[in-house]
């Protein structure tokens, strides 16, 4: 798993990447690798979505692997690429 956010954990990300959950569906492409986060590309009707490195547990097979599945990526809150903001990747609030 990624620790701390660091982009330095994961020197395989590439833009172009396809972006898998944690139950193996496909969400989208990297569009835009940042340094705390990355750009997802989705279907045609799906906004793209920021995502932390946090998020990403493992970067395998030429594909970066969610720490979530498929059916929580829209319900859950992601920091808008840049922000210093604490972002619960397991989907559990206060």
């Amino acid at each position: 798993m990624v620790s701390n956010n660091n982009l330095s954990d994961l020197p395989r990300l590439s833009t172009g990447m396809e972006v898998v959950s944690s139950d193996g569906q496909r969400v989208g492409q990297v569009k835009e690798v940042r340094e705390r986060a990355i750009l997802i590309e989705r279907a045609l009707l799906l906004p793209d979505v920021d995502l932390p490195i946090a998020a990403i547990r493992e970067v395998t097979g030429g594909r970066a692997v969610l720490t979530v599945a498929a059916d929580r990526v829209d319900d859950l809150w992601w920091a808008h690429a840049g922000e210093d903001a604490q972002v619960d990747t397991k989907g559990q609030y206060d």
